[in-house]
C-alpha cells in the first residue's frame, strides 16, 4: 500500500479540501463511486487512466497539473486484466495480447465443439433407445 501522505493521494485530498468538497461530493462530481475516492486518498489504489481523467475534470485540473510520475502506469502484460486491453480499446493488439485473445478464442471454440458433440451423442443414444435409430 502506498503512503497516503505522498503522491496522488495527497494531491487529491488537498485539492478536495481547497474546493470544500466531501468525498461523496467529489465522487458525484467525477462520476465515480465514493469508495474509489476513499481508496485513492488512502493510497490503497492507483486510478486507471479513465478514472484519473474524470478526477482531473472534477477537480479542475489539467494534465499538466499532475506530475508525469503520478500518471497511471500502463498495465503489465501477464496480469489477468492486462491481456486484451488494446483490443478492448479498439487498437491493434500487441503480440502478448493477440496471443492471449486468440488462445482464449480457440479454447472457447474447442469447448463448444466438445459440448455439441456430447449433445449429439446423447441424442443418438436416445434415438437408439426409442427404436428410431
Amino acid at each position: 500500500m502506498a503512503d497516503p501522505d505522498s503522491g496522488l493521494a495527497a494531491l487529491v485530498r488537498a485539492r478536495r479540501g481547497e474546493l470544500g468538497l466531501t468525498q461523496a461530493q467529489l465522487a458525484a462530481r467525477a462520476g465515480i463511486v465514493k469508495r474509489t475516492v476513499q481508496y485513492l486518498e488512502s493510497g490503497q489504489k492507483q486510478p486507471r487512466a479513465a478514472t484519473l481523467a474524470m478526477l482531473r475534470d472534477a477537480l479542475g485540473w489539467t494534465a499538466a497539473d499532475i506530475p508525469q510520475a503520478l500518471e497511471p502506469a500502463p498495465r503489465e502484460h501477464g496480469t489477468p486484466k492486462g491481456y486484451g486491453q488494446h483490443y478492448r480499446a479498439g487498437e491493434d493488439p500487441c503480440g502478448p495480447c493477440h496471443d492471449a485473445i486468440t488462445a482464449g478464442s480457440r479454447e472457447r471454440r474447442r469447448r463448444i465443439r466438445a459440448e455439441q458433440e456430447q449433445r449429439r451423442a446423447r441424442w443418438r443414444l436416445q434415438d437408439q433407445e426409442a427404436g428410431r435409430g
